[in-house]
């Protein structure tokens, strides 16, 4: 059907503009990441509860080099 292979492709489209963003965030160093630390923290916590492993796994590791500890609630 055609409504479920757009809703794929809206689906498809933006993880892979989330997993950019995010590779475009970790390639930024740690002097121009910093002050980004602030603005970035709440939405990063959020992006570690994601589906998609991808998105998962670089949220983690952007949160890790802006020395961010979050909680994962589900390991409680």
């Amino acid at each position: 059907m055609s409504i479920f292979k757009d809703s794929e492709a809206y689906k498809t489209t933006r993880i892979e503009t989330m997993e950019a963003c995010l590779e475009l965030l970790s390639s930024l160093s740690s002097e121009k990441l910093s002050p980004l630390a602030t603005i970035l923290k709440q939405g990063a916590v959020l992006l570690v509860g994601a589906q998609d492993e991808k998105i998962k796994k670089a949220a983690e590791l952007l949160l890790q080099r802006m020395n961010i500890s979050y909680i994962d609630h589900d390991n409680y």
